[in-house]
Protein backbone atom coordinates (compact mmCIF):
# COMPACT_ATOMS: atom_id res chain seq x y z
CA UNK A 1 0.00 0.00 0.00
CA UNK A 2 1.36 3.42 -0.95
CA UNK A 3 1.22 6.59 1.28
CA UNK A 4 -0.73 8.03 -1.07
CA UNK A 5 -3.28 5.11 -0.18
CA UNK A 6 -3.14 5.29 2.87
CA UNK A 7 -4.32 9.12 3.22
CA UNK A 8 -7.20 8.50 0.72
CA UNK A 9 -8.57 5.05 1.29
CA UNK A 10 -11.48 3.98 -0.74
CA UNK A 11 -13.06 6.67 -2.89
CA UNK A 12 -16.54 7.04 -2.04
CA UNK A 13 -18.72 7.16 -5.15
CA UNK A 14 -21.07 9.89 -4.37
CA UNK A 15 -23.69 9.12 -7.46
CA UNK A 16 -27.30 9.86 -7.14
CA UNK A 17 -29.46 6.65 -8.43
CA UNK A 18 -31.46 8.60 -10.72
CA UNK A 19 -28.55 10.57 -12.54
CA UNK A 20 -27.58 8.73 -16.02
CA UNK A 21 -25.03 8.92 -18.52
CA UNK A 22 -22.84 6.89 -21.33
CA UNK A 23 -19.28 5.76 -21.41
CA UNK A 24 -17.77 5.77 -25.05
CA UNK A 25 -14.64 3.67 -25.73
CA UNK A 26 -13.03 5.29 -28.44
CA UNK A 27 -10.76 2.05 -29.71
CA UNK A 28 -7.66 2.23 -32.09
CA UNK A 29 -5.13 0.33 -33.19
CA UNK A 30 -1.39 1.36 -31.84
CA UNK A 31 -0.16 4.29 -33.54
CA UNK A 32 3.53 5.69 -33.03
CA UNK A 33 2.40 9.10 -32.71
CA UNK A 34 -0.51 8.25 -30.31
CA UNK A 35 -2.66 10.11 -33.18
CA UNK A 36 -6.27 8.17 -31.71
CA UNK A 37 -4.98 9.21 -27.78
CA UNK A 38 -4.54 12.51 -29.07
CA UNK A 39 -8.17 12.52 -30.87
CA UNK A 40 -9.59 11.37 -27.94
CA UNK A 41 -8.04 13.63 -25.56
CA UNK A 42 -9.61 16.98 -27.65
CA UNK A 43 -13.19 15.33 -28.52
CA UNK A 44 -13.08 14.97 -24.47
CA UNK A 45 -12.19 18.22 -24.17
CA UNK A 46 -15.01 19.73 -26.13
CA UNK A 47 -17.45 17.46 -24.67
CA UNK A 48 -16.82 18.82 -21.21
CA UNK A 49 -17.32 22.04 -22.51
CA UNK A 50 -20.64 21.24 -24.17
CA UNK A 51 -24.21 22.09 -21.78
CA UNK A 52 -25.86 18.73 -23.90
CA UNK A 53 -23.13 16.31 -23.62
CA UNK A 54 -20.95 17.38 -20.76
CA UNK A 55 -23.33 15.69 -17.71
CA UNK A 56 -23.90 12.41 -20.00
CA UNK A 57 -21.14 11.62 -21.72
CA UNK A 58 -17.31 10.29 -20.62
CA UNK A 59 -15.01 9.54 -23.31
CA UNK A 60 -12.46 6.82 -22.63
CA UNK A 61 -9.60 5.52 -25.29
CA UNK A 62 -8.57 1.80 -25.30
CA UNK A 63 -5.88 0.81 -27.11
CA UNK A 64 -6.13 -2.48 -29.30
CA UNK A 65 -2.43 -2.66 -29.83
CA UNK A 66 -1.30 -3.96 -33.26
CA UNK A 67 -3.55 -4.78 -35.64
CA UNK A 68 -4.05 -8.36 -36.74
CA UNK A 69 -4.22 -9.70 -40.22
CA UNK A 70 -7.57 -10.57 -42.26
CA UNK A 71 -6.92 -14.16 -41.20
CA UNK A 72 -6.06 -14.14 -37.61
CA UNK A 73 -8.13 -14.29 -34.72
CA UNK A 74 -10.05 -11.09 -33.27
CA UNK A 75 -10.86 -12.04 -30.08
CA UNK A 76 -7.60 -11.06 -28.58
CA UNK A 77 -8.52 -7.38 -29.52
CA UNK A 78 -12.22 -8.22 -28.39
CA UNK A 79 -10.94 -9.23 -24.91
CA UNK A 80 -9.03 -6.17 -24.08
CA UNK A 81 -12.54 -3.94 -25.09
CA UNK A 82 -14.27 -6.26 -22.41
CA UNK A 83 -11.44 -6.28 -20.05
CA UNK A 84 -11.55 -2.19 -20.12
CA UNK A 85 -14.82 -2.29 -19.70
CA UNK A 86 -14.75 -5.00 -16.45
CA UNK A 87 -12.55 -2.67 -14.89
CA UNK A 88 -14.46 0.86 -15.22
CA UNK A 89 -16.07 2.40 -11.91
CA UNK A 90 -19.71 3.74 -12.54
CA UNK A 91 -19.89 7.38 -11.49
CA UNK A 92 -23.82 7.44 -12.90
CA UNK A 93 -26.81 5.82 -11.31
CA UNK A 94 -27.68 4.31 -14.76
CA UNK A 95 -25.32 3.60 -17.19
CA UNK A 96 -25.11 3.48 -21.29
CA UNK A 97 -22.32 2.22 -23.05
CA UNK A 98 -20.88 3.04 -26.66
CA UNK A 99 -17.94 2.10 -28.55
CA UNK A 100 -16.41 3.72 -31.66
CA UNK A 101 -13.94 2.12 -33.50
CA UNK A 102 -11.35 4.38 -35.70
CA UNK A 103 -9.15 2.82 -38.59
CA UNK A 104 -8.38 3.85 -41.93
CA UNK A 105 -10.54 0.74 -43.83
CA UNK A 106 -14.04 0.40 -43.32
CA UNK A 107 -13.64 -3.01 -43.99
CA UNK A 108 -11.46 -3.39 -40.06
CA UNK A 109 -13.68 -1.45 -39.04
CA UNK A 110 -16.48 -3.36 -39.70
CA UNK A 111 -14.83 -6.66 -38.99
CA UNK A 112 -14.28 -6.06 -35.30
CA UNK A 113 -17.41 -4.74 -34.61
CA UNK A 114 -18.97 -7.72 -36.16
CA UNK A 115 -17.31 -9.67 -33.28
CA UNK A 116 -18.08 -7.27 -30.77
CA UNK A 117 -21.33 -7.91 -31.81
CA UNK A 118 -20.83 -11.26 -31.25
CA UNK A 119 -19.92 -11.20 -27.92
CA UNK A 120 -22.07 -11.64 -25.09
CA UNK A 121 -20.78 -9.39 -22.57
CA UNK A 122 -20.81 -6.60 -24.90
CA UNK A 123 -24.08 -7.78 -26.21
CA UNK A 124 -25.62 -7.61 -22.63
CA UNK A 125 -24.54 -4.01 -22.10
CA UNK A 126 -26.68 -3.10 -25.26
CA UNK A 127 -23.43 -1.17 -26.25
CA UNK A 128 -23.95 1.12 -29.56
CA UNK A 129 -21.27 -0.02 -31.99
CA UNK A 130 -20.07 3.02 -34.42
CA UNK A 131 -17.27 3.30 -36.39
CA UNK A 132 -14.81 6.15 -37.95
CA UNK A 133 -12.84 5.15 -41.30
CA UNK A 134 -10.78 7.13 -44.01
CA UNK A 135 -12.09 5.28 -46.72
CA UNK A 136 -14.96 2.88 -47.08
CA UNK A 137 -13.98 -0.06 -48.87
CA UNK A 138 -16.77 -2.15 -48.30
CA UNK A 139 -19.15 -3.87 -50.54
CA UNK A 140 -22.06 -1.32 -50.23
CA UNK A 141 -24.80 -4.39 -50.56
CA UNK A 142 -22.94 -6.26 -47.79
CA UNK A 143 -22.34 -3.19 -45.17
CA UNK A 144 -24.39 -3.24 -42.04
CA UNK A 145 -22.32 -1.21 -39.02
CA UNK A 146 -22.94 2.45 -38.79
CA UNK A 147 -19.63 3.59 -40.31
CA UNK A 148 -18.44 7.55 -40.70
CA UNK A 149 -15.87 7.90 -43.28
CA UNK A 150 -13.94 10.98 -44.91
CA UNK A 151 -15.99 12.85 -47.86
CA UNK A 152 -12.63 12.84 -49.93
CA UNK A 153 -11.34 9.35 -48.53
CA UNK A 154 -8.89 10.63 -46.40
CA UNK A 155 -9.25 12.63 -42.97
CA UNK A 156 -6.84 14.81 -44.27
CA UNK A 157 -5.63 16.56 -40.21
CA UNK A 158 -6.16 15.66 -36.90
CA UNK A 159 -9.06 18.53 -36.53
CA UNK A 160 -11.07 16.57 -39.34
CA UNK A 161 -11.14 13.63 -37.16
CA UNK A 162 -11.74 14.99 -33.97
CA UNK A 163 -15.01 16.33 -35.80
CA UNK A 164 -15.89 13.39 -37.01
CA UNK A 165 -15.83 11.96 -33.41
CA UNK A 166 -17.23 14.76 -32.01
CA UNK A 167 -20.34 14.16 -34.59
CA UNK A 168 -20.48 10.60 -33.31
CA UNK A 169 -20.62 11.73 -30.06
CA UNK A 170 -23.54 14.12 -30.29
CA UNK A 171 -25.47 11.37 -31.96
CA UNK A 172 -25.31 9.26 -28.66
CA UNK A 173 -28.54 11.04 -26.75
CA UNK A 174 -30.63 10.71 -29.33
CA UNK A 175 -29.88 7.43 -30.18
CA UNK A 176 -30.60 6.23 -26.86
CA UNK A 177 -33.47 8.17 -26.23
CA UNK A 178 -34.80 6.68 -29.39
CA UNK A 179 -34.18 3.52 -28.03
CA UNK A 180 -36.40 4.32 -25.10
CA UNK A 181 -34.65 1.76 -22.66
CA UNK A 182 -32.85 3.05 -19.59
CA UNK A 183 -29.10 2.50 -18.84
CA UNK A 184 -27.86 -0.33 -16.65
CA UNK A 185 -28.42 -0.09 -13.00
CA UNK A 186 -24.90 -0.82 -11.09
CA UNK A 187 -26.56 -3.57 -9.71
CA UNK A 188 -27.16 -5.17 -13.40
CA UNK A 189 -23.70 -4.19 -14.41
CA UNK A 190 -22.15 -6.30 -11.34
CA UNK A 191 -24.39 -9.20 -11.79
CA UNK A 192 -22.65 -9.23 -15.76
CA UNK A 193 -19.22 -8.60 -14.57
CA UNK A 194 -19.96 -11.41 -12.27
CA UNK A 195 -20.97 -13.36 -14.91
CA UNK A 196 -18.49 -12.32 -17.21
CA UNK A 197 -15.56 -13.27 -15.00
CA UNK A 198 -16.87 -16.75 -14.54
CA UNK A 199 -16.50 -17.35 -17.97
CA UNK A 200 -13.29 -15.68 -19.11
CA UNK A 201 -11.43 -14.71 -16.21
CA UNK A 202 -9.80 -11.29 -16.51
CA UNK A 203 -9.70 -11.42 -20.68
CA UNK A 204 -5.67 -10.68 -20.49
CA UNK A 205 -3.34 -12.34 -23.09
CA UNK A 206 -0.96 -11.51 -24.91
CA UNK A 207 -0.33 -9.49 -27.83
CA UNK A 208 -0.81 -11.06 -31.68
CA UNK A 209 2.91 -11.27 -33.25
CA UNK A 210 3.98 -9.16 -36.35
CA UNK A 211 2.03 -6.67 -38.52
CA UNK A 212 1.10 -6.38 -42.26
CA UNK A 213 2.31 -2.91 -44.11
CA UNK A 214 0.84 -1.70 -46.58
CA UNK A 215 2.20 1.61 -48.87
CA UNK A 216 1.35 5.00 -47.20
CA UNK A 217 -1.45 7.17 -48.14
CA UNK A 218 -1.60 11.22 -47.47
CA UNK A 219 -4.00 10.12 -44.20
CA UNK A 220 -3.88 11.08 -40.83
CA UNK A 221 -5.01 7.80 -40.27
CA UNK A 222 -1.82 5.92 -41.87
CA UNK A 223 1.11 5.69 -40.10
CA UNK A 224 3.91 8.44 -41.62
CA UNK A 225 6.48 7.87 -39.36
CA UNK A 226 6.82 4.17 -39.56
CA UNK A 227 10.47 3.51 -40.36
CA UNK A 228 12.59 0.12 -40.59
CA UNK A 229 10.11 -1.72 -42.03
CA UNK A 230 7.66 -0.86 -38.90
CA UNK A 231 4.53 0.11 -39.05
CA UNK A 232 2.05 0.98 -36.06
CA UNK A 233 -1.43 1.68 -37.69
CA UNK A 234 -1.52 0.25 -40.73
CA UNK A 235 -4.61 -1.75 -42.12
CA UNK A 236 -4.09 -5.06 -42.84
CA UNK A 237 -3.40 -5.60 -46.48
CA UNK A 238 -5.77 -9.24 -47.69
CA UNK A 239 -2.73 -11.21 -48.82
CA UNK A 240 0.67 -10.62 -50.36
CA UNK A 241 2.23 -8.59 -47.79
CA UNK A 242 5.47 -9.07 -45.75
CA UNK A 243 4.72 -8.77 -42.04
CA UNK A 244 6.34 -5.62 -40.36
CA UNK A 245 8.54 -5.73 -37.19
CA UNK A 246 7.42 -5.65 -34.08
CA UNK A 247 5.35 -2.55 -33.01
CA UNK A 248 5.86 0.16 -30.66
CA UNK A 249 4.99 -0.04 -27.19
CA UNK A 250 1.16 0.73 -26.61
CA UNK A 251 0.13 4.46 -25.26
CA UNK A 252 -2.23 4.21 -22.58
CA UNK A 253 -4.30 7.18 -22.48
CA UNK A 254 -7.07 6.97 -19.94
CA UNK A 255 -10.36 8.97 -19.05
CA UNK A 256 -9.89 9.02 -15.12
CA UNK A 257 -13.60 9.57 -14.67
CA UNK A 258 -14.14 5.74 -15.22
CA UNK A 259 -10.86 4.30 -13.38
CA UNK A 260 -9.45 6.30 -11.24
CA UNK A 261 -6.94 4.12 -10.07
CA UNK A 262 -5.48 4.59 -13.50
CA UNK A 263 -3.38 8.21 -13.72
CA UNK A 264 -3.19 10.27 -16.63
CA UNK A 265 -0.06 9.18 -18.76
CA UNK A 266 1.03 13.06 -19.88
CA UNK A 267 3.67 12.73 -23.03
CA UNK A 268 4.46 9.31 -21.41
CA UNK A 269 3.78 5.43 -22.44
CA UNK A 270 2.19 3.79 -19.87
CA UNK A 271 1.35 -0.58 -19.69
CA UNK A 272 -1.86 -1.10 -19.64
CA UNK A 273 -3.42 -3.72 -16.73
CA UNK A 274 -3.18 -6.61 -19.18
CA UNK A 275 0.11 -5.82 -20.45
CA UNK A 276 2.46 -8.43 -20.06
CA UNK A 277 4.88 -6.05 -19.93
CA UNK A 278 2.79 -3.74 -17.71
CA UNK A 279 5.57 -4.25 -14.59
CA UNK A 280 8.42 -3.11 -16.63
CA UNK A 281 6.75 0.01 -17.51
CA UNK A 282 7.24 2.11 -14.90
CA UNK A 283 7.99 5.78 -13.75
CA UNK A 284 10.72 7.34 -11.90
CA UNK A 285 11.19 6.37 -8.25
CA UNK A 286 8.93 8.65 -5.79
CA UNK A 287 11.17 10.68 -3.74
CA UNK A 288 8.88 13.79 -2.55
CA UNK A 289 5.08 14.15 -1.75
CA UNK A 290 3.10 17.23 -2.50
CA UNK A 291 -0.06 18.82 -1.91
CA UNK A 292 -2.14 20.87 -4.55
CA UNK A 293 -5.65 22.64 -4.12
CA UNK A 294 -8.08 23.31 -7.01
CA UNK A 295 -10.89 25.19 -7.09
CA UNK A 296 -12.69 27.99 -9.11
CA UNK A 297 -14.40 30.68 -7.62
CA UNK A 298 -17.58 31.66 -8.95
CA UNK A 299 -20.18 34.92 -7.76
CA UNK A 300 -23.06 33.59 -6.94
CA UNK A 301 -25.05 36.24 -8.08
CA UNK A 302 -23.24 37.05 -11.59
CA UNK A 303 -24.79 35.58 -14.94
CA UNK A 304 -22.78 31.93 -16.01
CA UNK A 305 -19.73 33.16 -18.05
CA UNK A 306 -19.01 31.13 -21.34
CA UNK A 307 -15.43 30.64 -20.63
CA UNK A 308 -16.20 28.88 -17.35
CA UNK A 309 -16.01 25.56 -19.72
CA UNK A 310 -13.20 26.06 -20.41
CA UNK A 311 -11.39 26.96 -17.20
CA UNK A 312 -13.25 23.21 -15.81
CA UNK A 313 -11.59 22.05 -18.30
CA UNK A 314 -8.20 23.31 -17.66
CA UNK A 315 -8.69 22.29 -13.60
CA UNK A 316 -9.39 18.99 -14.83
CA UNK A 317 -6.17 18.67 -17.18
CA UNK A 318 -3.83 20.06 -13.60
CA UNK A 319 -5.01 16.99 -11.70
CA UNK A 320 -4.22 14.85 -14.75
CA UNK A 321 -0.78 15.95 -15.63
CA UNK A 322 -0.21 15.79 -11.88
CA UNK A 323 -0.66 12.18 -12.60
CA UNK A 324 2.22 11.94 -14.52
CA UNK A 325 5.34 9.90 -13.91
CA UNK A 326 7.52 12.01 -11.87
CA UNK A 327 9.51 12.33 -8.79
CA UNK A 328 6.46 13.69 -6.78
CA UNK A 329 3.42 11.96 -6.00
CA UNK A 330 0.68 14.60 -4.96
CA UNK A 331 -2.47 14.58 -3.33
CA UNK A 332 -5.18 16.72 -4.69
CA UNK A 333 -7.80 18.66 -2.91
CA UNK A 334 -10.31 20.60 -5.18
CA UNK A 335 -12.06 22.52 -2.93
CA UNK A 336 -15.83 23.62 -3.46
CA UNK A 337 -19.11 25.27 -1.87
CA UNK A 338 -19.89 28.66 -0.47
CA UNK A 339 -18.09 31.21 1.46
CA UNK A 340 -18.98 29.92 5.07
CA UNK A 341 -18.72 25.70 4.14
CA UNK A 342 -15.80 24.73 2.02
CA UNK A 343 -15.47 21.00 1.72
CA UNK A 344 -14.00 18.53 -1.00
CA UNK A 345 -11.96 15.24 -0.47
CA UNK A 346 -8.16 14.61 -0.95
CA UNK A 347 -7.49 12.26 -2.90
CA UNK A 348 -4.56 11.15 -5.17
CA UNK A 349 -4.02 12.94 -8.47
CA UNK A 350 -5.37 12.01 -11.59
CA UNK A 351 -8.51 10.66 -9.81
CA UNK A 352 -10.41 13.68 -10.12
CA UNK A 353 -13.58 12.93 -11.81
CA UNK A 354 -15.42 15.67 -14.61
CA UNK A 355 -18.41 15.70 -12.51
CA UNK A 356 -16.74 17.26 -9.26
CA UNK A 357 -14.26 19.61 -11.98
CA UNK A 358 -17.89 21.61 -12.25
CA UNK A 359 -17.88 22.02 -8.73
CA UNK A 360 -17.26 25.80 -7.45
CA UNK A 361 -16.71 28.02 -4.46
CA UNK A 362 -20.37 30.11 -5.08
CA UNK A 363 -19.23 32.91 -3.40
CA UNK A 364 -21.33 36.07 -2.13
CA UNK A 365 -18.45 38.63 -1.61
CA UNK A 366 -16.97 37.42 0.92
CA UNK A 367 -13.46 36.33 -0.34
CA UNK A 368 -11.73 36.33 3.17
CA UNK A 369 -13.63 33.32 4.78
CA UNK A 370 -12.96 31.41 1.66
CA UNK A 371 -9.11 31.83 1.99
CA UNK A 372 -9.30 31.67 5.48
CA UNK A 373 -11.24 28.61 4.62
CA UNK A 374 -8.25 27.32 2.34
CA UNK A 375 -5.81 27.77 5.45
CA UNK A 376 -7.34 25.91 7.57
CA UNK A 377 -7.55 23.18 5.14
CA UNK A 378 -3.88 23.86 4.67
CA UNK A 379 -2.69 23.26 8.43
CA UNK A 380 -5.20 19.62 8.52
CA UNK A 381 -3.33 18.21 5.04
CA UNK A 382 -0.15 19.49 5.54
CA UNK A 383 0.31 17.73 8.75
CA UNK A 384 -1.26 14.41 6.75
CA UNK A 385 0.84 14.62 4.33
CA UNK A 386 4.25 15.55 6.69
CA UNK A 387 3.44 12.52 8.58
CA UNK A 388 2.92 9.85 5.61
CA UNK A 389 6.24 11.37 3.57
CA UNK A 390 7.88 10.85 6.74
CA UNK A 391 6.60 7.18 7.53
CA UNK A 392 7.44 6.15 3.30
CA UNK A 393 10.93 8.00 3.62
CA UNK A 394 10.01 10.84 0.91
CA UNK A 395 10.77 14.36 1.17
CA UNK A 396 7.80 17.11 1.27
CA UNK A 397 7.15 19.36 -1.42
CA UNK A 398 5.77 22.98 -0.89
CA UNK A 399 1.81 23.03 -1.81
CA UNK A 400 0.41 24.93 -4.45
CA UNK A 401 -3.11 26.65 -4.38
CA UNK A 402 -4.77 27.02 -7.24
CA UNK A 403 -7.29 29.58 -8.22
CA UNK A 404 -9.68 29.62 -11.59
CA UNK A 405 -12.39 32.24 -11.80
CA UNK A 406 -13.87 34.37 -15.03
CA UNK A 407 -14.13 37.59 -12.56
CA UNK A 408 -11.52 38.29 -10.64
CA UNK A 409 -12.77 38.90 -6.45
CA UNK A 410 -11.97 42.97 -5.69
CA UNK A 411 -9.01 43.53 -3.10
CA UNK A 412 -10.08 44.51 0.40
CA UNK A 413 -7.56 45.28 3.28
CA UNK A 414 -9.19 42.08 5.12
CA UNK A 415 -8.66 40.12 2.14
CA UNK A 416 -5.66 40.84 0.63
CA UNK A 417 -4.14 40.36 4.48
CA UNK A 418 -5.25 36.72 4.32
CA UNK A 419 -3.91 35.97 1.31
CA UNK A 420 -0.85 37.60 1.90
CA UNK A 421 -0.51 34.84 4.86
CA UNK A 422 -1.47 32.35 2.37
CA UNK A 423 1.12 33.28 0.40
CA UNK A 424 4.01 32.82 3.02
CA UNK A 425 2.88 29.01 3.35
CA UNK A 426 2.15 28.02 -0.46
CA UNK A 427 2.42 28.91 -3.80
CA UNK A 428 -0.47 30.54 -5.75
CA UNK A 429 -1.68 30.92 -9.08
CA UNK A 430 -4.44 32.36 -10.24
CA UNK A 431 -6.07 31.03 -13.68
CA UNK A 432 -8.57 33.84 -15.76
CA UNK A 433 -9.76 34.27 -19.08
CA UNK A 434 -7.19 34.91 -21.43
CA UNK A 435 -6.41 39.00 -22.02
CA UNK A 436 -8.03 39.38 -18.60
CA UNK A 437 -4.87 38.70 -16.40
CA UNK A 438 -5.06 42.66 -15.78
CA UNK A 439 -8.08 42.27 -13.74
CA UNK A 440 -6.25 40.41 -10.85
CA UNK A 441 -5.52 42.79 -8.12
CA UNK A 442 -1.91 43.49 -7.80
CA UNK A 443 -2.63 42.71 -3.78
CA UNK A 444 -3.45 39.34 -4.87
CA UNK A 445 -0.84 39.01 -7.37
CA UNK A 446 2.68 40.58 -8.12
CA UNK A 447 2.37 42.31 -4.45
CA UNK A 448 2.71 38.86 -2.69
CA UNK A 449 4.63 36.41 -5.61
CA UNK A 450 1.63 35.20 -6.65
CA UNK A 451 1.45 34.20 -10.68
CA UNK A 452 -1.52 34.90 -12.93
CA UNK A 453 -1.75 32.51 -15.96
CA UNK A 454 -3.91 33.42 -18.84
CA UNK A 455 -6.13 30.23 -19.70
CA UNK A 456 -4.75 28.68 -23.01
CA UNK A 457 -4.70 24.98 -24.41
CA UNK A 458 -1.35 24.09 -22.44
CA UNK A 459 -1.99 26.11 -19.47
CA UNK A 460 -2.12 23.10 -17.11
CA UNK A 461 1.96 22.90 -18.45
CA UNK A 462 2.62 26.28 -17.53
CA UNK A 463 1.21 25.49 -14.13
CA UNK A 464 3.28 22.75 -13.39
CA UNK A 465 6.18 24.60 -14.62
CA UNK A 466 6.07 27.17 -11.86
CA UNK A 467 5.25 24.92 -9.10
CA UNK A 468 8.14 24.85 -6.63
CA UNK A 469 10.63 21.71 -6.01
CA UNK A 470 11.09 20.63 -9.52
CA UNK A 471 10.12 16.97 -8.82
CA UNK A 472 8.65 16.26 -12.78
CA UNK A 473 10.52 13.64 -14.43
CA UNK A 474 11.92 15.25 -18.06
Amino acid sequence: MTAGDSLTGRLAALVDDDTEGCLCLVAGYAKKDGLIASVTAEAERRVMMSPALGDFLQLRYVDLGPQPDWADDRSRTVRRIVADLMAVRETTGRSHFALVVIARSAMTVEGLLASCAAEPFLAGLRIRLAGIAGTDDRERENGFADITSAPEGTWRNERELVDALRQRCEELPRYFAARGEPGLTRAELAALRRAQAAVDGDGSEGDPGAIPDEAPVPDVLADAHAAGGTAADQDAAPAGRAPAGAAAGRLAVSIPRWRPAVPWRHGQQAAKADDPGAAATTGPARTAMGLVYLLTIVDQYAAADPALGRLQAALLDVDRRLAAPSLCGYQVRVIHGSDGGLRGELQDAGRLVRRAAKRSVKTGGDFTAVLQGIRGFLRRDRGLVQAAAAAAGLTVAPPTVVIFTTDPPMADLSAATVFGDLAAEATLVWVVPKKLESLVSPAFGTACGAVVLGEHQTVADEILDVMPGGVFAS
